[in-house]
């Protein structure tokens, strides 16, 4: 089975640091096409979104609310 990685910054989506610590993610262009031509491949996230479970839950919401839908395995990590 094949299976895609992608690393968030730069190259899914531009990455802004709220004041409140959540991060809001703008994917670049093309990148949701790409993703939804994809749509039978496996994909998975590979980026460092700081030390702990709380960061890693602010990055995995980012990622639900600028990916609907793409990245949807339930035992996916966001984690580096």
């Amino acid at each position: 089975m094949s299976v895609l990685f992608f690393d968030i910054g730069a190259t899914l989506a531009d990455v802004t640091f709220e004041d409140d610590g959540s991060l809001t993610f703008r994917p670049r262009p093309r990148v949701v096409e790409v993703l939804t031509a994809l749509a039978g491949v496996r994909k998975g996230v590979i980026s460092n979104p700081g030390a702990g479970d709380a960061a890693r839950e602010r990055a995995r919401a980012a990622l639900d609310a600028a990916f609907a839908g793409q990245f949807t395995a339930p035992d996916r990590q966001c984690g580096g």
